[in-house]
């Protein structure tokens, strides 16, 4: 088991004028009420404000924390001897076991720049659209030692 990783929550478009790559937008909700959990939209838009132009916003980097990931690796072994120089080793691997999804970091830009000026909101800001891990994966393997 593993905490999610760190990720930036950014503007998406250059909203101070100083063509600073990844700027950062205002936080207006309490840290507590921001993460959803909910994979189409892991936080809270409402939670971020576009800073004023000409300006940087108030979030600090790396704020929020994504996905934890769960997995568990699983091996079983027999080994038979046959005679007194041959055995037969038998194994069955199971990997992620319980099937887990283990989703990866959220899209991070709440706004994209409008036609006119300014932001919009950003709808797909927050939305989970890929997985770490793979899927469960089982393989048999049956070995002659001689």
């Amino acid at each position: 088991m593993q905490s999610g990783s760190p990720w930036n929550v950014l503007i998406g478009f250059d909203q101070s004028g100083n063509t600073i790559a990844n700027q950062r937008p205002n936080l207006v909700l309490p840290a507590d009420t921001i993460i959803t959990g909910n994979v189409n939209q892991y936080a809270n838009p409402a939670a971020f404000t576009l800073p004023a132009p000409g300006t940087f916003g108030n979030l600090q980097r790396d704020f929020l924390g994504g996905p934890g990931t769960v997995n568990m690796d699983f091996s079983v072994s027999k080994e038979t001897v046959i005679r007194e120089q041959a055995r037969l080793q038998f194994r069955a691997e199971f990997f992620n076991l319980f099937n887990h999804a283990n989703f990866a970091l959220p899209n991070p830009n709440v706004f994209v720049q409008a036609v006119n000026g300014g932001g919009a909101p950003n709808p797909t800001f927050g939305k989970i659209t890929s997985t770490t891990t793979a899927g469960r994966q089982i393989q048999f393997a049956l070995k002659f030692l001689f």
